[in-house]
């Protein structure tokens, strides 16, 4: 049933809000190179184009009901939802009485976690060969406006010591978000295209650095140790030494590489500790703010406070700058603890199975989802969804590693 209508116009729904991912945030964009930006927070871009991702991720669900209805066959994958669907219903209501309008951020905000049950066994080997191509294509656009912004772009996050642009977004506004997109478009490279694109890999490595990222360079130093003990050596106890050595000697060449980026960038000697420990500082404030159940579903959402940035209810909002901090203020203590098993269990899964595929992929979102609300950054979100899927769908074929 994978040829039928409904499976088509899912396909076609996810390559297309992909294809115009520049258009989501192209008047902030445009800010940011003329100067004229004034907030990070402040939405530029139309409405009613911003919210295509939403609508597009409504249609997928639809369409993917209407799947599962012509196949007369729901997949065993949907019991986890049902946990999920509880905690959402019951922060919603919770909420709602005290803040419609951060209540339904809430929804969005969570929206794309009930995405990826809907495209189990919707996803193909081919889609992922699709879904590189399109990455690749985004790659290029991304890394050509930012080399147009390392000369004339140095405004809104300073200059280096060369005069250059500091940092660098792309066809995003935030730094970290399009390192995030350039490890992703490095995961799909190497194992969704029948031959590595090297100049694509070196295109995206160039376009981290420059985005000045540190964790973009961690994550991207772990994916090419990785990648090269899987692929390069062919003795499977080499490669399983080096896979338990990778996270070491990524650490250890990060810092190399960080302690250059504070001496060329302009960030300071210590931005890592200022970041890191002010996300820290987040994730436990909200941890001690934290009820059993949540009355503040959409409080720790960027879209929740753009919505209400000119209102009274804007001193209740948080930057939460991290997904970990937004799952415990958004769902409280009994939704950080389903999260908490959700997560553990899809790491038991991909290690049971030695995937390495599926380890990269988990690896880029748990330590990007430290420094980044992942459920609110397109397409990080949609990919979230899609290769979560594809991995725990039926018809995946498990891809042994180390044997």
């Amino acid at each position: 049933m994978l040829n039928s209508s409904s499976h088509k116009l899912i396909l076609l729904t996810i390559k297309i809000l992909l294809v115009i991912t520049p258009l989501y945030s192209f008047a902030e964009v445009m800010a940011f190179i003329n100067g004229s930006l004034t907030s990070q927070s402040e939405a530029l871009t139309p409405v009613y184009i911003k919210i295509i991702k939403d609508l597009g991720f409504i249609f997928i669900m639809l369409f993917s009901s209407i799947s599962i209805l012509q196949r007369k066959r729901i997949s065993k994958v949907f019991i986890y939802c049902i946990p999920i669907g509880f905690l959402t219903i019951v922060s919603f209501l919770v909420s709602y009485s005290q803040s419609p309008i951060l209540a339904v951020a809430g929804l969005r905000w969570i929206l794309p976690i009930f995405l990826l049950f809907f495209l189990v066994n919707e996803i193909e080997d081919k889609t992922m060969e699709d879904i590189n191509s399109i990455l690749s294509f985004l790659l290029v656009i991304s890394f050509s406006l930012q080399i147009y912004q390392l000369f004339y772009a140095s405004g809104w996050y300073g200059a280096n010591q060369f005069g250059l642009a500091a940092r660098t977004p792309g066809i995003f506004l935030i730094p970290n978000t399009c390192a995030f997109f350039d490890c992703l478009c490095v995961f799909f490279n190497f194992f969704f295209n029948k031959k590595p694109n090297f100049w694509l890999l070196l295109i995206a490595c160039i376009s981290i650095f420059l985005t000045a990222s540190g964790t973009g360079i961690i994550v991207l130093f772990f994916l090419l140790l990785i990648m090269f003990a899987t692929k390069i050596l062919t003795k499977s106890r080499v490669k399983l030494v080096i896979a338990l050595v990778t996270p070491l000697i990524s650490f250890i060449l990060s810092i190399f590489f960080s302690v250059i980026l504070e001496t060329t960038t302009g960030r300071g000697s210590n931005y890592a500790e200022i970041s890191g420990g002010t996300r820290w500082e987040i994730f436990v404030d909200a941890l001690n703010r934290a009820s059993l159940l949540s009355s503040e579903f959409g409080v720790g959402t960027n879209s929740g406070i753009l919505l209400i940035a000119n209102q009274d209810e804007f001193n209740n909002s948080m930057i939460v700058d991290s997904m970990y901090a937004a799952i415990v203020v958004n769902t409280g203590l009994l939704g950080t603890f389903i999260f908490l098993i959700f997560i553990l269990g899809w790491i038991t899964f991909v290690f049971r199975y030695k995937q390495v595929d599926a380890i990269c992929f988990t690896l880029i979102y748990l330590v990007f989802s430290s420094t980044i609300n992942m459920t609110e950054s397109f397409p990080i979100n949609l990919l979230y969804a899609v290769v979560t899927a594809y991995y725990a769908s039926s018809q995946t074929k498990i891809k042994q590693v180390y044997g």
